[in-house]
């Protein structure tokens, strides 16, 4: 009776690890895709930073701006800004990517 008990309970420890295995896998899905949420979230703050950088008077303006303009009408300016870029980003002529076609014809010449 003790053989014919082993290959249950290898059966048994078998599914339990297969279990655990499953419970593993889904774990680090999420885990994964927080990880993911959060690379995508700083690569757009590389991205706004390396702009930045291509555009220090812009930033020095802003700055100028802020010390200058009361806060609060300082966002009522940005806010209409964030409006009309949105609006421009909306105009733009855009491949079936989805991205700027401008760049794109100005590489091929």
């Amino acid at each position: 009776m003790a053989q014919s008990s082993l290959p249950h309970k290898l059966q048994q420890r078998r599914q339990a690890l297969l279990d655990k295995s499953e419970q593993q896998r889904n774990a680090f899905a999420v885990q994964a895709a927080q990880a993911r949420q959060s690379l995508t979230l700083a690569d757009a703050g590389l991205r706004i930073v390396a702009k930045l950088k291509q555009h220090p008077l812009l930033v020095a303006g802003v700055v100028a701006a802020a010390v200058i303009v009361k806060p609060r009408r300082l966002f009522s300016i940005f806010n209409k800004g964030l409006i009309a870029w949105r609006i421009w980003q909306g105009l733009r002529p855009q491949d079936k990517a989805g991205t700027d076609a401008a760049p794109r014809q100005a590489e091929a010449k």
